[in-house]
C-alpha cells in the first residue's frame, strides 16, 4: 500500500474524511500533506485559496482523532504531495448505489459527495452548535445558507430544546399545587378556556415562574445554612 495516499487503504475513508471535516470533495483531493498540520496543539487542515470556492485560505479545525489517524499514515512525505486519491463522480454513485442509498431522497434532493457537507452541518445544529459558529465552520459567506439550506429541521433537536425550558418546570409546579388542592376546575376557579393551558396566562405564568424560582432559592439557602 502507497501510504502517501491516504484512500488507496479503503477508498470509504474518504468519505469519512469529508464528514468529518466538512471540505468539499474537491478541496480534500488537492490536499497536500503540507496542508495537514496534525501535529498542532490544535490540529487543522489549511484549504489553499486555489482549492476553496471563495477562492481564500482557510484554516479548517479537526478533531485529534482525526488527527492521530493522520499521523498515522504520514512517513515523510513531501509537502507538496497530495494526501488523497481523486474520487469520480461515477466511483461516488456506484458506491452510493452499493450502500443501497437512493440517489433522490424523500426530499426531493440529490444524493451526492456533497451531501456529506450538509451532514456535517446537521451534525452541529444537532448538537447545539452556535448558529454562528456553524457559518465559519461551514466557511459560508451567509448564515442563512447554513441555518436554512444546509441544516436539516428533521435532526434538530426541538422536544430536548423544549424540556430545558424554565417555563416547562414552572408549569409543571404548578399543575402539580392544583391537583393536590383537589376539586375540579370550576371549584378552583381555573379555567379550561383558550387563555392557555389551565387559563395560564403569560402574567399568571410569570407569576408562578417567580414562585418557583423563589422557592428553590430558599430551599437552596436552607439547605446551605445546613451545612
Amino acid at each position: 500500500m502507497d501510504k502517501s495516499k491516504l484512500a488507496d487503504k479503503a477508498v470509504g475513508q474518504i468519505y469519512g474524511y469529508g464528514l468529518i471535516t466538512g471540505l468539499r470533495k474537491g478541496e480534500l483531493e488537492q490536499l497536500q500533506w503540507g496542508d495537514i498540520h496534525f501535529d498542532s496543539n490544535l490540529p487543522y487542515i489549511k484549504a489553499r485559496a486555489s482549492t476553496t470556492k471563495n477562492r481564500k485560505d482557510a484554516n479548517q479545525p479537526i478533531p485529534p482523532a482525526l488527527a492521530e489517524t493522520f499521523a498515522a499514515f504520514y512517513d515523510g512525505q513531501k509537502k507538496a504531495e497530495r494526501g488523497f486519491s481523486s474520487l469520480s463522480s461515477k466511483v461516488v454513485a456506484r458506491d452510493i448505489k452499493a450502500a443501497g442509498i437512493e440517489k433522490i431522497n424523500d426530499q426531493g434532493k440529490r444524493v451526492d459527495f456533497h451531501s456529506l457537507r450538509y451532514t456535517y452541518c446537521s451534525f452541529m445544529f444537532a448538537t447545539d452548535v452556535n448558529p454562528r459558529i456553524a457559518k465559519e465552520l461551514m466557511r459560508h459567506s451567509d448564515i442563512k445558507l447554513t441555518t436554512n439550506l444546509y441544516a436539516d429541521a428533521g435532526l434538530l433537536p426541538l422536544a430536548e430544546t423544549v424540556h430545558r425550558l424554565p417555563m416547562a418546570a414552572s408549569v409543571y409546579h404548578f399543575v402539580s399545587e392544583q391537583g393536590a388542592k383537589g376539586g375540579n376546575e370550576s371549584q378552583r376557579g381555573v379555567k379550561t378556556d383558550n387563555q392557555g393551558f389551565y387559563g395560564m396566562t403569560a402574567n399568571k405564568g410569570k407569576k408562578v415562574t417567580e414562585s418557583h424560582n423563589r422557592e428553590q432559592k430558599e430551599s437552596g439557602a436552607a439547605i446551605r445554612s445546613r451545612t
